[in-house]
């Protein structure tokens, strides 16, 4: 049977067709435009992240940081991105922690948060990775800083009284400024040294003494650490940064032994070198007693 004549007219106009020249209207993307549009479009898309971008580290690392403030703020970080906390184990001395979170954006995309945690005597790190797309990868390390950086400037409150003090109505509080100089007004730092703010108010009807050595700190590692004397800290300054302004401040401005009369609030600042600690020990005695009395504050 011949073909018929529709069907050699259809072959006919398709050859035809096949030999003319391929016009493109003007402003319209070529098949290779597509291509490259469409790659695009895919590449910042969340869902191809995975795929298609690596993860981006985001590294903070802060000296004198202890593990429990590396612990609070890291927390704060991560729900001040957006994300939901799944997961949180601590860091402590010498054991790493780790901090996990999700999200979803506007789309319905779930996007996930790990923060792995380091921190010691000198340092505490956080090494985030998240699984946001492409465009969000790109500025994630900066983001995860920035948030870090405001999570630690905000002043983490915490119960200042034990229950001991609660008892006797002492109120003491103890902060390192692991930034201080400005503080104080001298560069500790310049020395590896770092001011201990010290607030004691006593609210009760009996008089304390507070007598020289009565505050020590403890390390990440447990080790305890004595203050060392306003004029001590004042010539180790001297020595890192000969004619430093202000070195007369670290004596003026430091924590004197004193009686502290009912209802009197003393303060100043004490001075040990600069790393991380996780609590502090003061000792005041009771005047008519004579006996001690002890506090712990946690930080």
């Amino acid at each position: 049977m011949k073909p018929s004549s529709r069907v050699r007219g259809v072959g006919a106009d398709a050859r035809q067709r096949d030999r003319r020249p391929v016009e493109l209207q003007r402003g319209a993307p070529s098949g290779f435009g597509r291509a490259l549009a469409l790659l695009a479009a895919v590449s910042l898309s969340g869902c191809a992240a995975g795929q298609l971008c690596p993860q981006r580290h985001a590294l903070v690392t802060q000296s004198a940081m202890s593990c429990a403030e590396l612990n609070q703020v890291t927390v704060a970080t991560v729900k001040r991105m957006g994300y939901n906390i799944d997961t949180y184990v601590a860091a402590a001395h010498g054991q790493p922690g780790k901090v996990t979170g999700t999200r979803r954006d506007d789309y319905d995309a779930t996007y996930t948060i790990t923060v792995d945690l380091a921190c010691s005597t000198t340092e505490a790190t956080a090494d985030a990775v998240s699984t946001v797309g492409c465009a969000s990868q790109i500025s994630f390390p900066n983001d995860f800083q920035s948030s870090f950086r405001a999570s630690m400037a905000k002043k983490v409150v915490q119960p200042s009284l034990t229950p001991k003090e609660e008892r006797t109505g002492v109120n003491i509080e103890v902060e390192p400024l692991r930034d201080g100089d400005a503080a104080v007004g001298a560069p500790l730092s310049a020395a590896n040294l770092m001011p201990v703010r010290v607030s004691i108010h006593n609210n009760t009807a009996r008089v304390y003494r507070l007598a020289d050595g009565a505050i020590a700190l403890q390390a990440q590692d447990d080790k305890r650490v004595d203050a060392i004397s306003a004029a001590e800290a004042a010539k180790r300054v001297s020595r890192a940064k000969p004619g430093a302004a202000g070195v007369s401040e670290i004596e003026a401005k430091a924590l004197q032994p004193v009686t502290i009369e009912p209802e009197a609030k003393v303060g100043g600042f004490i001075y040990v070198p600069r790393q991380a600690y996780r609590r502090a020990v003061v000792k005041l005695i009771d005047v008519e007693a004579e006996e001690p009395e002890g506090f712990s504050i946690e930080f």
